[in-house]
């Protein structure tokens, strides 16, 4: 034991749970019994401790490397979504238009329930962001599900 690892109160914690063990009346030589048992004891509460201390040290660390590559994806998307929609605004208003009237029908014949609200406000702006998508996984990596329907707006 190193002296700022063995505090008094981690030797006093030892005692006390030393002395209220039940089989005291086996023991010949109580100080003697104290003397090898507590700094045994206390070793084997600081190692405890160590392992305890390393192991959220190193949750920690996986949960920081966790977070920093799920950060990197999101700004690595993002910016391929900022190129798509760069691009997408390059096309000629007709090509764009078409695009979105492309995505339009396609999310029409897979969700025929949304018929009779594709004109309400935000849907034009849902078939934009489809047609994007689409434009971008045509011209470049595959995207996540980057669209968001207007209800989620």
């Amino acid at each position: 034991m190193t002296a700022p690892e063995c505090t008094t109160a981690l030797v006093l914690e030892q005692v006390s749970n030393k002395l209220k063990m039940k089989s005291w009346a086996r023991i010949q030589n109580p100080v003697g019994f104290l003397l090898t048992s507590v700094p045994s004891a206390a070793q084997a509460a600081i190692s405890a401790s160590k392992r305890r201390e390393q192991a959220k040290a190193e949750g920690e660390i996986a949960s920081a490397t966790k977070e920093a590559q799920r950060r990197l994806q999101l700004e690595q998307e993002l910016a391929a979504w900022r190129k798509a929609e760069e691009a997408f605004e390059a096309l000629s208003q007709a090509r764009k238009q078409e695009l979105v009237n492309q995505e339009r029908q396609r999310f029409l014949r897979e969700h025929p329930e949304y018929r009779d609200r594709a004109h309400l406000p935000g849907w034009e702006q849902s078939f934009r962001s489809r047609a994007i998508k689409a434009f971008l996984a045509d011209t470049g990596p595959p995207a996540r599900d980057l669209t968001l329907l207007p209800t989620e707006l």
